[in-house]
């Protein structure tokens, strides 16, 4: 393990300090910092972040190999080399000014199935994930219908994420790196568990009961009200979609209007909730709102650096 992937204890001491520079060097490197979280508490979530980092690689038993999930082993000797992980972060970097360097990759023991193309896995006491993807990848860069390195900057992004806890718009910037349109459309449909089970178990309960119906020759029009069971979640996801994803759209119009030259980066850095004032702000209203912001609270003090970086086109 190259433990120089992580930011230095020297870094993060000076973060807490309330080192601006120290603070916008983390936060490039994928340390968003919390909402509520002033300098000294954002730098000591991060030391805990590398102390788990860190005692990961201790949990490997003698021949190099880790259950990581049940059934899921990973092996040292099958670490995703960092040169495919810097093709992820070059996506992360020019969509939204971050790289992670410090979250581990690894190619599995075993594949998974066919549709299988990778995952990131997530512990409790550990607030590193860990990247698994298919060995397909070792030497190649796409595979079926995946692609490398939108795979695992997908990865990055919610790792990058994770501390803001907000669910409305974070599938939205994980997809937002595909170069698939459908992908960057509807990828944000789906944010929690249930809306998948909700999705798939009316569909299946319309495909029994149009086989129950077709065996047994009955009414045809009994089906409808199965039909409607079968719509109505989907209809609900695409229309959440279309709300939530409007107001990114219109937060990030808002923003470049008020001058901002990284909307893009500044929003991915941004919960939901402040997205949505954003959508509503005037453009002229906007950047005294912002900077107001920024005079009071550590975080958006950060954020508002990116507008002194240049912007990646």
């Amino acid at each position: 393990m190259n433990h120089d992937l992580f930011p230095s204890d020297e870094l993060i001491r000076r973060a807490g300090t309330g080192d601006l520079d120290a603070a916008v060097e983390l936060d490039h490197a994928g340390f968003l910092v919390q909402p509520g979280e002033n300098a000294e508490t954002y730098a000591a979530r991060i030391a805990e972040v590398k102390k788990h980092g860190l005692q990961f690689y201790d949990r490997f038993d003698k021949k190099g190999k880790l259950e990581i999930f049940p059934g899921l082993n990973v092996n040292l000797k099958n670490q995703i080399p960092q040169e495919i992980l810097e093709e992820a972060t070059a996506r992360t970097e020019e969509a939204y000014q971050f790289s992670v360097r410090w979250v581990p990759g690894f190619f599995p023991d075993r594949e998974f199935g066919i549709f299988w193309g990778g995952c990131a896995v997530w512990e409790e006491e550990n607030p590193t994930p860990v990247i698994v993807i298919r060995k397909n990848f070792a030497k190649r860069a796409k595979w079926f219908i995946y692609d490398r390195a939108e795979l695992i900057s997908h990865e990055f992004c919610h790792a990058a994420r994770m501390p803001l806890m907000d669910q409305e718009l974070e599938e939205h910037f994980a997809y937002g790196i595909s170069k698939k349109w459908l992908r960057r459309a509807i990828g944000n449909c789906f944010q929690r568990d249930l809306d998948a089970i909700l999705f798939v178990i009316p569909a299946v309960l319309l495909a029994l009961v149009q086989t129950v119906i077709t065996v047994m020759q009955l009414n045809n029009s009994l089906i409808l009200p199965f039909w409607v069971l079968a719509l109505a979640w989907p209809l609900y996801l695409i229309v959440r979609n279309i709300i939530q994803t409007g107001k990114y759209k219109a937060a990030k119009r808002n923003l470049e209007k008020a001058g901002f030259r990284n909307a893009r980066a500044i929003l991915f850095r941004s919960v939901y909730e402040e997205i949505c004032t954003f959508a509503k702000t005037k453009p002229e209203q906007l950047r005294t709102l912002l900077e107001e912001k920024a005079e009071q609270d550590f975080r958006w003090n950060v954020i508002l650096q990116l507008e002194k970086i240049p912007e990646i086109v």
